[in-house]
């Protein structure tokens, strides 16, 4: 939390919102992929959520966490995939992220 603080929360803020929005945009370009996250800053925070075609949302997460990529299924009634890109990501870390899911589909 010290380096929050340093930071300041709207630099956070806004770190955070480019991840998610750069995280948004790689899968929504992805043929056999739905985003269920609204793209946008206005309806969204630091959660994405989405699927795979073909593919359950366990299977996803199984094989991102195989790549040693963070990521979980929603505890809802539709448990969708979803990731989480943070502060100490970088948008590099996003790209190989991107890239692991882009072979699933």
């Amino acid at each position: 939390f010290e380096f929050h603080r340093q930071i300041g929360k709207s630099r956070v803020a806004e770190r955070i919102h480019a991840l998610n929005e750069q995280t948004k945009e790689g899968l929504a370009r992805m043929p056999r992929v739905k985003l269920h996250t609204p793209r946008g800053n206005a309806f969204s925070a630091g959660l994405v959520c989405f699927d795979v075609e073909g593919t359950s949302s366990q299977q996803v997460v199984q094989r991102l966490l195989e790549k040693r990529v963070t990521a979980s299924v929603a505890p809802y009634a539709t448990p969708y995939a979803r990731l989480a890109p943070s502060l100490l990501n970088t948008p590099e870390e996003i790209e190989t992220t991107l890239g692991y899911i882009r072979e699933l589909t």
